[in-house]
């Protein structure tokens, strides 16, 4: 049984709010008029004003963040925004935006953990890491990744800097260098999230983790960077560094950014960490190599919606397929092969009418 709290002050409503009885305040992320949410501008300046009506609550004991799209938790930020950077000192700015709503959120008093279901990316992602602990489902949609070396930047929320602190240097090089995907019980095993339960009761897990958290009975265990790691920082990063080169031969500067970002930034202090993650990905996103794998990925995206066909054309009853002599598709016994339908030479196929 729960009750609603007071509604959101923002126009946006991409939050809604829900208060139980023991004190746990449910946020539910939808953005409206979207497939997945994603962190745009709106959405951003939203959870700031939340946030700060959090703080000046007394009836808030702890609170869990999840989402009510059916397959994605945050699939990261709106590259939309991303685009209208025109100078490196914008980028930064949008950076540094963007760290300060979360640093709001991982200071909140009360205890907030993150409820992961269906795709976990980028800007997603790091939310999830500004949350003091992660709960994901099991669902084979359920994916965590930091994946913003593909677009020739690096992450700019806070991913260089709260991951190697969660997960350990090696860990987080390797994530953050090749852009891929953990499934949940990878992620698990990485120590990106603390749990992996079934979807049906993610939610009620995450609403008992985060009761435990607010009295103090479950303090997560985060080995981050080890003594070890600490020796061996100079040949970690080296390693690092000839990796990426034997990879890339020098053609893409987003990945070498990164790793200086993390060498520096978990040298100093978390505050000076993300003003150098910052600075960086502000001269990142305005380089060419960027604009062209933007470019890229927006040509991507378009291709997956085109069907090959003009909206609205009606499929053709086929009742019996023939072929021309020769063709290709057709093997040697004469059976059909399925891919012989995209074969221009046979559009010979018997029809009705």
């Amino acid at each position: 049984m729960s009750v609603a709290s007071a509604p959101v002050a923002s126009a946006a409503r991409a939050f809604s709010q829900e208060l139980a009885p023991d004190g746990v305040l449910v946020l539910t992320l939808d953005v409206p008029g979207e497939k997945v949410n994603t962190l745009g501008k709106g959405m951003m300046q939203e959870l700031l004003s939340l946030l700060g009506e959090i703080e000046a609550r007394t009836d808030v004991r702890a609170i869990v963040l999840r989402s009510a799209k059916a397959d994605n938790f945050i699939a990261g930020a709106d590259i939309k925004d991303f685009t209208t950077i025109r100078s490196s000192l914008e980028g930064e700015t949008l950076s540094r935006q963007g760290q300060a709503v979360l640093d709001r959120l991982a200071a909140l008093k009360v205890p907030v953990v993150a409820a992961i279901h269906g795709s976990c990316m980028g800007g997603g992602l790091e939310t999830a890491l500004a949350c003091r602990y992660r709960v994901a489902s099991d669902h084979p949609k359920t994916s965590l990744g930091l994946p913003e070396v593909n677009l020739g930047i690096i992450p700019g929320m806070g991913g260089t800097q709260r991951l190697p602190r969660l997960v350990g240097l090696r860990t987080a090089l390797d994530l953050i260098l090749t852009g891929r995907a953990l499934k949940a019980s990878r992620a698990l095993r990485a120590g990106v999230v603390d749990e992996v339960v079934p979807a049906p009761v993610l939610v009620d897990v995450a609403r008992r983790a985060a009761v435990k958290l607010a009295d103090g009975s479950l303090v997560p265990r985060r080995p981050g960077i080890t003594l070890v790691e600490k020796v061996m920082r100079p040949l970690i990063f080296s390693k690092a560094r000839a990796s990426v080169r034997e990879k890339t031969h020098g053609h893409y500067p987003a990945p070498p950014a990164a790793i200086d970002v993390v060498e520096k930034g978990t040298a100093s202090t978390l505050e000076e960490s993300l003003k150098l993650e910052a600075k960086r990905f502000g001269e990142l996103s305005v380089s060419e190599v960027s604009r062209a794998l933007v470019s890229v990925f927006f040509a991507t995206q378009e291709i997956k919606k085109d069907a090959g066909y003009p909206e609205g054309t009606d499929a053709r009853e086929v009742h019996k397929p023939a072929r021309r002599q020769g063709c290709p598709f057709v093997s040697r016994t004469r059976r059909w092969r399925p891919s012989a339908a995209a074969c221009a030479t046979c559009a010979t196929s018997s029809t009705s009418g």
